[in-house]
């Protein structure tokens, strides 16, 4: 079907004109393997919109291959010469065949003179080789540097819209890396980033810790898919009798009444008035994060066993709000005619 401009069976499935488009050069393609691999096997890739065009032998090739754990494939063809092949290979050390057996077939096919693809991955794939290759590879921390912070502080479960969750574990006093099913011990680098070995099977990670404003890790930093992806530190649970005792009104500057009560499922809202009730997410403690604005942090002070204030930080500045002395009655939680001004 795609050999032949988006029909089978004398039925157009997809328009030629959207095939034709997914050819169009897009973004250029290193041919950063030349000094890793010691010899070139297609050249000048340049990806489209779903397809990669490089040249084999002199020929112009399209291709796109996909990989899960032990899954691989390459799906590929000749434009000109219309010889297509599909590869699939189930194991992650044979990997490298799914292109080394399609490029073998199109030599043969185009009758050029033959190369051995399959020798020449397995000298590349040496445990050697790879040891030397990511040897070279080791970035160089910055030395005599320690962590910001106690190591416990960055334990937790980060999570991020579209990457779902990593989570920072203390095992003893070893870190332990869990994203997605990769689990791998967690070092400190430099500063307040840590790394995990190099690892064959599931390759070398990077967390870069970040702080709020009034100085807790919140935030993780990997480099996913080229860009840098940010992980919010994820709320706690709190227990319902913590949360009420929270429950009160708070002071803040020119007299303002701000209002903190329960919710319905349980969490607790910030109110202040002519404004919608903020919902406030625990991330360590007492400390509570806006759940609109995420960058906006609130702590409850606790002072003899008495909440008597709550602190608030935005980006530039630290007010504390005491607490007055018409706190709210447990049985009135959920009035929110209280807390409209």
């Amino acid at each position: 079907m795609l050999m032949n401009d988006g029909a089978i069976d004398g039925r157009q499935v997809i328009p030629a004109s959207v095939l034709k488009a997914t050819l169009a050069p897009g973004l250029p393609w290193p041919n950063a393997m030349r000094d890793v691999l010691g010899f070139d096997t297609d050249l000048n890739g340049i990806y489209g919109m779903g397809r990669m065009t490089a040249a084999f032998r002199g020929h112009l090739l399209t291709s796109h291959g996909g990989a899960l754990r032990a899954f691989h494939s390459q799906v590929s063809y000749l434009l000109k010469e219309k010889i297509g092949v599909s590869v699939f290979v189930i194991g992650d050390h044979c990997a490298p065949l799914s292109n080394a057996i399609g490029f073998d077939i199109y030599g043969r096919a185009l009758g050029l003179e033959a190369t051995d693809w399959t020798e020449r991955r397995r000298e590349f794939c040496a445990k050697a080789t790879m040891r030397e290759a990511r040897a070279r590879s080791v970035p160089r921390g910055v030395p005599n540097t320690r962590p910001s912070h106690e190591l416990a502080d960055y334990a937790g479960a980060f999570g991020h819209p579209a990457y779902g969750q990593m989570h920072i574990a203390m095992d003893g006093t070893q870190f332990q890396f869990h994203f997605r099913e990769t689990r791998l011990p967690l070092n400190h680098f430099h500063y307040d980033r840590f790394d995990t070995p190099d690892d064959e099977a599931n390759g070398a990670w990077s967390v870069s810790f970040l702080t709020s404003a009034p100085g807790d890790i919140d935030r993780a930093v990997m480099q996913l898919d080229q860009v840098e992806a940010v992980f919010v530190r994820l709320p706690i649970r709190l227990d319902a009798s913590v949360l009420a005792t929270l429950v009160g009104t708070y002071e803040a500057p020119f007299g303002e009444k701000i209002g903190i009560r329960l919710g319905r499922d349980g969490d607790l809202l910030l109110s202040a008035p002519d404004q919608p009730a903020d919902v406030l997410k625990p991330f360590r403690g007492l400390q509570f994060r806006s759940n609109d604005f995420p960058e906006i942090t609130f702590e409850f002070v606790v002072e003899e066993g008495c909440v008597t204030a709550l602190r608030h930080w935005n980006a530039h500045v630290e007010l504390v709000w005491p607490r007055t002395a018409d706190d709210v009655p447990a049985d009135a939680l959920e009035d929110d005619a209280l807390w409209r001004g």
